[in-house]
């Protein structure tokens, strides 16, 4: 780590004396009114702390609370919100720091304990009741542990390629090592998040599936404007940097979990390994695990009909036990 320590050092160095060519480089940061179109509903929650979430489906249907994962956005729902909403209330909720729900004043904090915390916030403000959570990534390991501290609010959970475990040494990659060293330094945590191109964003967004087919212009897109909101600049890379140091928890009280359990797993997951799903099915009891053969991170895209089926089933089937 001290090696690429002094590389990020080197690195910037360079850019430093690059200058004229980094401000050419430098992406314009987006306002609020400029992604606008990205809004949905607003709830402000203590010290004015602005929640952008989405409210719809059946008003008088069982609630659905949907969280995605890092670096993304409550978009990421969108391939199965159709079918949901004609039975279910469905609730999507952009996590702090991400789409357009307001930044956490301490950098530090960005993780799955402070995400659940926020979101109880939420879902207290909103008066949600009883509801299934259903996670995807970070947001899988965020709502494990509010399921975990607050059992009496969830109905059904749903853990789409979860997080949740401490990443083994060969799970991080030399470009995370290296990005993580870079932005460890306030130079770099200044320039890393204006320099992501468009181009570059659909190459970074490729990894999450095993086809890249399955990733859409609209994705790309929608990631490339949120990514450069002025107000959230360098979030998602918080998360990561939070990941990998001894801030990260990992997962506990699995066991205490006593509601139906969805696990729903791609075998060609390059994010969150499959060895996490059955780790999750293991531990808690009663769970059942699908598994999506030749799918990557996101099943919502690439087996959009098998997972939305599996998901109405198994929501079906929870209520049935209630």
């Amino acid at each position: 780590m001290k090696f690429l320590k002094i590389a990020a050092f080197v690195l910037i160095g360079l850019v430093v004396v690059a200058g004229i060519g980094i401000s050419m480089m430098m992406n314009k940061t987006l306002s609020y009114d400029e992604l606008s179109k990205y809004a949905h509903e607003t709830l402000t929650l203590s010290d004015g702390f602005q929640v952008n979430y989405a409210d719809e489906g059946n008003a008088d249907g069982p609630v659905v609370l949907m969280v995605h994962g890092g670096g993304a956005t409550l978009a990421d729902w969108t391939p199965w919100v159709p079918a949901l909403a004609e039975k279910y209330r469905v609730v999507r909720v952009d996590m702090p720091g991400h789409g357009l729900t307001d930044p956490l004043a301490d950098r530090t904090e960005y993780g799955p304990i402070k995400w659940a915390e926020v979101l109880k916030e939420f879902v207290d403000e909103l008066g949600l009741g009883k509801f299934a959570i259903i996670g995807h990534s970070f947001g899988g390991d965020t709502v494990v542990r509010y399921t975990v501290s607050n059992p009496d609010d969830v109905t059904a959970l749903v853990l789409v390629a979860a997080g949740g475990y401490i990443p083994t040494e060969e799970q991080i990659t030399d470009q995370d090592r290296t990005f993580v060293a870079l932005y460890d330094n306030p130079l770099g945590r200044y320039l890393l998040p204006r320099m992501l191109n468009r181009k570059e964003t659909g190459k970074s967004l490729e990894i999450f599936f095993n086809d890249p087919a399955d990733l859409t212009q609209e994705m790309i897109d929608e990631s490339y404007d949120i990514y450069r909101y002025e107000k959230n600049l360098g979030a998602p890379i918080e998360l990561l940097v939070n990941l990998y140091s001894d801030r990260y928890v990992e997962v506990s009280g699995l066991d205490t979990i006593n509601v139906p359990t969805l696990i729903m797993w791609g075998d060609k997951d390059a994010i969150a390994p499959l060895d996490y799903g059955h780790r999750f099915n293991a531990a808690i009891k009663g769970s059942e695990l699908t598994i999506y053969p030749d799918v990557g991170h996101m099943p919502m895209y690439e087996a959009v009909d098998q997972s939305t089926a599996d998901l109405l089933r198994f929501l079906n089937s929870a209520e049935t036990q209630q």
